[in-house]
């Protein structure tokens, strides 16, 4: 008889466990789900967020409040997602900036904290400097940053993904420039038409318009494949010099997600990058689908936080320890 307690009692903890994560899924959402943006309204990771939302809401079922948090390159946001509870109604939309501020020091944790559930969509940079530069190719460059290394100014927004790519191309080529801080992809645009700074690389949409009418010249672009907004250029491997870099558009769940709250919501996002309006409207922001389930997305981020390692210990950053 205590035999057939302890099996019932066993039986009973087997279906309350997988009953519990039955009703979860079937009520879920019962009330708003946020989306934490690290950034500012209007910006490139604030448009794409809400464009997600909004055909997202339609997957879910439920709705989606997306809410920016700014501050300290993107960490505040990440720690409110670190810290939320695991039960799908928060999760954080990031780019490469979570690497970036662990291993300069501005959070103490980094992706493998949080619980990754897709890689979504995907942008890239295009590398540009003034009408007037005496540089006309990207062979120009490097080879003028050998002969005066240091002297070069390249516009970065320190400690963040610009300033990472730039740490990345100079590994690639052998060279230094002269990194100078001025903000992101929009202040990078003022500086460089100003003449303020030499070379910069901000987002392709950002130039576009620049590059049109002949005021800005473009040396090159980040990608492994031509720019479907700038097909003429060439890409950084296509002359030579082997380095790829690109922002990834990742969502985050809370540390201890459920299983089943993370296939839900990478399921989701898989539909959202079949669907072709919400590409349509992303691709205008110039980013293009890049889809990772979560096993693959969690490959990709350990090797990119791979390569960050790298790059900030050749630029002489190292994470200082927060208590």
């Amino acid at each position: 008889m205590r035999k057939l307690w302890l099996s019932l009692a066993l039986c009973c903890s087997v279906i309350l466990v997988f009953g519990t994560a039955s009703v979860r899924a079937a009520g879920y959402p019962t009330q708003p789900v946020k989306l934490l943006v690290p950034f500012g309204a209007g910006g490139s990771s604030d448009i794409s967020a809400r464009i997600f939302a909004k055909y997202a809401e339609k997957e879910l079922g439920g709705k989606i409040a997306v809410v920016n948090i700014t501050g300290a390159a993107g960490s505040i946001a990440t720690t409110e997602a670190a810290k939320a509870k695991p039960d799908g109604y928060t999760l954080l939309w990031h780019i490469p900036t979570i690497f970036t501020a662990y291993h300069t020091g501005a959070q103490n944790f980094t992706w493998d904290s949080l619980t990754p559930i897709a890689n979504v969509a995907r942008f890239f940079k295009a590398m540009v400097v003034h009408k007037d530069s005496k540089w006309k190719t990207l062979n120009d460059l490097v080879q003028d940053a050998k002969a005066h290394p240091g002297t070069i100014k390249w516009g970065v927004n320190i400690g963040a993904g610009l300033h990472f790519e730039a740490l990345g191309f100079e590994d690639a080529t052998n060279t230094k420039f002269m990194h100078v801080a001025g903000g992101g992809d929009a202040q990078q645009t003022t500086a460089i038409l100003g003449k303020h700074i030499d070379v910069c690389t901000p987002s392709d949409t950002v130039v576009l318009q620049y590059l049109a009418d002949g005021t800005l010249r473009a040396l090159g672009t980040s990608g492994n494949d031509r720019l479907p907004t700038l097909p003429d250029i060439l890409t950084y491997k296509e002359q030579g010099v082997d380095f790829a870099f690109w922002y990834d558009l990742v969502l985050y769940g809370p540390p201890g997600m459920p299983e089943d709250l993370v296939k839900r919501w990478s399921e989701i996002a898989k539909k959202v990058m079949s669907n072709p309006e919400a590409v349509a409207e992303l691709e205008k922001l110039g980013m293009y689908p890049a889809y990772l389930d979560t096993a693959a997305t969690y490959d990709a981020l350990l090797e990119a936080d791979t390569e960050m390692y790298r790059f900030a210990r050749r630029g002489g950053l190292r994470p200082d320890k927060i208590e």
